[in-house]
């Protein structure tokens, strides 16, 4: 039985998400309406992933609080099925499983009603320098990529590319980071709560650890679409299907212990990150875990199915790491990633229960990874390198 007294602004949105229906795989019952008697009535269960309590099914001794009233913690699910995963099969449900189901089923109910005739979206660019030049997205391509979705009239815009500072310059990363936060906080997010509809197809090219950031600041804004540069052909749309049916993501774990300190988080996607790199770039050999496409390179991320994948993946990881090495545990990411898995990384992150998370940047002048900014760490504000 949940302890927690859930707002109710949290349940109406995740009624939302869900479309109304149990999040249970191949349920899908409505939950406002009897279906034998055809009478209206309240027939949901608001249901906690990690329970509220640390003696609850999947609780945790420091997650179970900080998670208890969190949209990303909770599914809707019918009576017979909060039962299931509650009471008679714990066991088949763990935590990691309940997340895919939930996150299956609300892009689900997002792609269902992304296809109406009638929806329509609003693009997000962002604008910034990347090795002396100016990114530039066109606004043709990103209504092809979009369709059958309808972009709105009105654009938003993150330039970053005003800035009076280059992008090798120390405080490059502090005084960028900080803009994309300002601009989110103070621009986007009053223009979505204040007008219809309030999804966002994102276009951005920028320094990787900057798009991290981006998803960081975007995280809990709902119906958020990132869309993947492609370079051949050269096309912002995603693919329907996948190229080769071996398409996939492995996550590798060290064989280490449960060593408490800082660990190396690899994401090996659209390159190859090596061992040699990582311990080049901090001080003594920490444990590594790694993340890595099945054949690392450019265009690997094609269609919305390996971005979610790799969603998926990513939080299992972070979830492991927290578990092996304690809550306590600092990670240090090095990502070779495209835009749009640098984006996704950002937005997974819990910041009440993630570790800290310490984002590296490939620097081609000094021929390795440099310490850019800490994504996560002990304050919710995006810390970076000092100037």
């Amino acid at each position: 039985m949940s302890k927690t007294s859930i707002p109710n602004k949290v349940k109406l949105a995740l009624v939302g998400r869900a479309g109304g229906r149990c999040e249970y795989p191949g349920c899908n019952k409505r939950l406002d309406l009897d279906e034998l008697t055809s009478r209206r009535m309240n027939l949901s269960v608001f249901a906690h992933i990690v329970a509220d309590s640390p003696d609850g099914p999947r609780g945790d001794a420091v997650r179970s609080t900080l998670l208890a009233s969190e949209i990303d913690n909770l599914m809707l699910l019918c009576f017979d099925h909060h039962k299931m995963i509650d009471v008679d099969a714990i066991e088949d449900h763990p935590e990691l499983t309940l997340f895919r189901f939930k996150q299956e089923h609300e892009e689900r109910v997002a792609n269902l009603l992304d296809i109406h005739a009638v929806h329509k979206t609003r693009l997000l660019f962002v604008k910034a320098n990347i090795g002396g030049r100016t990114t530039v997205v066109s606004r043709e391509s990103a209504r092809a990529a979009v369709l059958p979705m309808y972009p709105e009239r009105d654009d938003l815009l993150i330039d970053l590319s005003t800035l009076a500072v280059r992008d090798d310059e120390p405080s490059f990363w502090s005084r960028s980071a900080e803009e994309i936060v300002r601009q989110v906080n103070e621009r986007l997010r009053p223009t979505l709560a204040n007008q219809t509809p309030t999804s966002i197809a994102v276009f951005a090219l920028a320094p990787i650890p900057l798009l991290m950031v981006l998803g960081r600041a975007l995280g809990d804004i709902a119906a958020v679409h990132v869309f993947q540069k492609h370079r051949a052909p050269d096309s912002w749309a995603w693919e329907n299907q996948r190229g080769d049916a071996d398409d996939r993501f492995m996550l590798d774990a060290p064989d280490a212990g449960a060593e408490q300190g800082d660990v190396a988080f690899v994401l090996s996607v659209s390159g190859v990150v090596h061992e040699n790199e990582v311990y080049a770039s901090l001080p003594g050999q920490v444990p590594i875990w790694r993340i890595s496409a099945s054949r690392p390179q450019v265009d690997f991320v094609r269609t919305r199915d390996l971005l979610a994948e790799f969603s998926g993946l990513f939080r299992q990881a972070l979830h492991d790491i927290r578990r092996v090495h304690g809550p306590d545990v600092r990670i240090h990411l090095f990502p070779a990633v495209p835009n749009s898995v640098a984006i996704e990384c950002g937005k997974v992150l819990l910041p009440k229960a993630d570790p800290a998370v310490r984002v590296y940047d490939r620097n081609r002048n000094k021929a390795g990874w440099v310490f850019a900014l800490d994504l996560l760490g002990g304050a919710e504000a995006v810390e970076t390198a000092p100037d």
